[in-house]
């Protein structure tokens, strides 16, 4: 699959332009008869974010995936901060209105969606504190939309806010999964400068068919 249609570039571009100095992959390893896959975190600058997950993605062995991690660390090399993302149900009208409303909620001017098999994956552009972050993702969890049978996985959101942070996944490696997710709709918003939480959606939409 061409990289322009995958998470790498257009994710390492969020956190470039967010500010984020490092940025974490983690690594799950899979294997027959383990009750729960084993992870491993690696830190690597920003710049070299797209070149490690391709030497990754060479070396692993088949029975590894890579996933993007949402911490990150500024350039001050102290501040943490999260990009808010999502494993979602849904890319039907009411879905993407949802999608809109909670990239203003969250302060970003763009939102992206990727098809990643099982579900989608959502990506917002913009940084959140550890704080704003657990809200972000118990908000999502309320998220109702009668219109729609669309929303956030439950069962994934839960076991992130254990957590504290949030993964997806961005190899197909194990042959567990049909393919790397694959990018299906860019949504922009047009923000204000005053104040976010009264933003104008802009209705910018780019749909992959």
């Amino acid at each position: 699959m061409t990289l322009l249609f995958t998470p790498v570039l257009k994710i390492e571009s969020y956190f470039r332009s967010l500010g984020a100095k490092y940025v974490s992959i983690c690594l799950y390893d899979y294997r027959p008869r383990r009750k729960k896959s084993r992870q491993q975190i690696i830190a690597c600058p920003v710049e070299e974010l797209i070149a490690t997950y391709h030497r990754l993605e060479q070396e692993l062995e088949p029975r590894h995936e890579i996933a993007i991690h949402s911490r990150c660390i500024l350039e001050d090399g102290l501040t943490v901060r999260h990009l808010p993302m999502l494993d979602w149900r849904g890319r039907d009208e009411p879905s993407i209105a949802k999608l809109r409303e909670m990239a203003i909620s969250v302060g970003a001017d763009e939102f992206s969606l990727f098809d990643s098999g099982r579900s989608f994956h959502v990506y917002f552009r913009s940084l959140l504190s550890e704080a704003a972050f657990v809200e972000f993702l118990t908000r999502a969890v309320l998220v109702e939309n009668r219109k729609s049978t669309s929303g956030v996985d439950y069962r994934w959101a839960a076991h992130r806010l254990i957590d504290g942070f949030a993964t997806l996944r961005w190899s197909a490696l194990t042959g567990r999964h049909a393919h790397e997710p694959q990018l299906m709709v860019v949504g922009r918003v047009r923000t204000s400068s005053k104040n976010d939480a009264i933003a104008r959606d802009d209705a910018g939409i780019v749909n992959r068919r």
